[in-house]
């Protein structure tokens, strides 16, 4: 069976050699053809937007070094593009791709769409650059320890009223009880300090809340950072025509030449049986 088979490669071969002028033209018609279909096929661009990653507050007690944290911080935001985890973005139908990845050893997000125009495209990429940009911000304004002591103060005189009300209130009730009022005037004062008092304690509880919450951002400082464009902002990088053509001449190449190996052989055949035809 092996020398069948060699046998048969052979001669598939010596066929080629016979007649390698007919498959050098068939290959070579046959990648222009591959290189025409690719041609009149859609071109796909490609829109880039980077992001760095700022100077955020940072605990090395969560993240040993800035360097790696905001590595670590680069492939998590590009993962929230990725998985369409941004509020308000929303993927355009003319775009085909939409996707972020940090640049490997850098704090650097790359954002890539890719639609079938160039302006769509670029478009796309720095509304997702926007869209992080914003979902960034609001995350480390909620876990800002200023912007938390900002509503720790104003809600501080609302929370005075409330204990000065219910402190009022329970006087009022002892002062009545004291003097041995009616039952009802003490029943009554018993039920307003009972409503005053809800209010206050509600009004207390979250308070506290908040300050615990200052508390641990002040202790453990909050790993968010900012975001910020660099380079040229969002740009055309490119698009597939080229590459596109290449695999369509390749392709081609390689159906031609399967193409010309049978022509040859073939070839090869008709010329060995006019050979072998008896002469009159």
């Amino acid at each position: 069976m092996t020398t069948l088979t060699a046998d048969h490669g052979s001669s598939a071969l010596a066929s080629l050699r016979h007649h390698w002028i007919p498959a050098l033209l068939l290959t070579l018609l046959a990648a222009m053809i591959g290189s025409g279909v690719a041609l009149v096929r859609p071109t796909t661009y490609t829109g880039e937007t980077r992001l760095a990653i700022g100077h955020g507050e940072m605990s090395a007690l969560n993240i040993p070094g800035y360097p790696t944290a905001a590595k670590e911080m680069a492939s998590n935001y590009s993962r929230w593009v990725t998985d369409q985890g941004v509020a308000g973005l929303k993927t355009p139908p003319e775009v085909t791709s939409l996707a972020a990845s940090p640049i490997p050893e850098s704090s650097i997000i790359r954002i890539e769409a890719k639609a079938r125009d160039a302006d769509a495209a670029v478009r796309a990429s720095q509304q997702a650059a926007d869209a992080l940009t914003a979902e960034v911000n609001k995350s480390r304004a909620e876990n800002d320890p200023a912007e938390v002591m900002k509503e720790i103060v104003a809600k501080a005189p609302a929370l005075s009223k409330a204990q000065a009300g219910a402190a009022g209130t329970l006087a009022k009730y002892n002062r009545d009880l004291g003097a041995e009022r009616p039952a009802a005037t003490i029943q009554a004062d018993l039920e307003l300090f009972a409503q005053v008092d809800t209010v206050r304690a509600q009004l207390q509880a979250e308070q506290d809340a908040r300050l615990d919450k200052y508390r641990r951002l002040i202790s453990q400082r909050s790993t968010s950072a900012d975001l910020r464009p660099i380079g040229q902002g969002a740009r055309l990088v490119g698009n597939d025509r080229s590459s596109r053509i290449q695999r369509g001449a390749l392709l081609g190449a390689g159906i031609g030449m399967v193409l010309s190996l049978g022509v040859c052989v073939l070839l090869d055949r008709r010329h060995r049986g006019r050979g072998r035809q008896p002469q009159a």
